[in-house]
C-alpha cells in the first residue's frame, strides 16, 4: 500500500544459515589454464619491438 508517497516494504526474511560442512570445506582447486602465448614468445616480441624502434630512431637521426 502506498500512503503519502511512501511505499511500505515487505518484511525481510532472515538469510538461511550456512551449513558447517560448507564453511569448513576447502575450495575446489582448479589448475591454472595454459596461456595462449608462451612467456618466451611475448618477451621475444617485446625485445624485437624495442630493437626495431631503436633502429628506426637511429636511422631517422642520421645526417
Amino acid at each position: 500500500m502506498m500512503a503519502f508517497g511512501i511505499e511500505e516494504l515487505p518484511e525481510a526474511t532472515p538469510a538461511p544459515a550456512i551449513p558447517p560442512e560448507t564453511v569448513d570445506s576447502p575450495l575446489p582447486s582448479e589448475p591454472e589454464p595454459e596461456p595462449w602465448v608462451p612467456f618466451w614468445a611475448t618477451a621475444l616480441l617485446g625485445i624485437s619491438t624495442l630493437g626495431l624502434g631503436y633502429l628506426t630512431w637511429r636511422l631517422s637521426r642520421r645526417q
